[in-house]
C-alpha cells in the first residue's frame, strides 16, 4: 500500500489577511519548492467589511531563484483562476478554490498572489488566505 502523505508537504502560502482597495495585489509567503514536482493551491476567502456588493479575486503564482529576489508570474496552464460573486455576511458565494499546478518547470521559490477587485461599498475589504500542498516529492517521506 502506498501512503500519499509521504509524498506531500503542506505549507502556508498566505496567512489570512484583510485586503482592501481596488485592484490590490497581495503577495504570499515565498515557499521553497525544490524537491517537489507538483502542488495544489487552496484559496479561502472570508467575511467582508465596507458592504461591497461583488468581488473578484484573481489567483496567480510567481517564481524566483531566491527567497527574497524579484518574483515573476508563472503561467497556470494558460487559465485565469478566479473566485467571484455576490458579497454577503458569510462571504462570497462559492468561497473556495483549489488549483492543481505543475511545478517541474518552476524556479526554486514560488509564492501565491491574489488580486482583488470590488464593486460597490465604502472602503471595502475582505479576508483571503492561501495554503500550498506540495506533491510528487523526489525523496520520501517528504520533510
Amino acid at each position: 500500500m502506498k501512503y500519499v502523505g509521504d509524498e506531500t508537504k503542506s505549507v502556508v502560502g498566505m496567512y489570512p489577511q484583510h485586503i482592501s482597495g481596488e485592484a490590490t495585489i497581495a503577495h504570499g509567503t515565498a515557499v521553497d519548492r525544490r524537491g517537489y514536482g507538483s502542488g495544489n493551491i487552496h484559496v479561502g476567502v472570508g467575511d467582508f467589511e465596507g458592504s461591497p456588493t461583488n468581488v473578484l479575486y484573481t489567483i496567480g503564482l510567481q517564481e524566483c531563484d531566491t527567497e527574497t529576489g524579484t518574483f515573476t508570474g508563472v503561467s497556470l496552464s494558460g487559465e485565469t483562476y478566479t473566485i467571484s460573486g455576490e458579497c454577503s455576511a458569510s462571504g462570497v458565494l462559492g468561497d473556495g478554490l483549489e488549483i492543481a499546478v505543475d511545478l517541474k518547470g518552476c524556479k526554486a521559490w514560488v509564492r501565491p498572489v491574489v488580486k482583488v477587485e470590488w464593486t460597490g461599498g465604502s472602503t471595502p475589504k475582505g479576508v483571503v488566505g492561501v495554503d500550498l500542498v506540495l506533491g510528487e516529492a523526489n525523496i520520501v517521506p517528504a520533510s
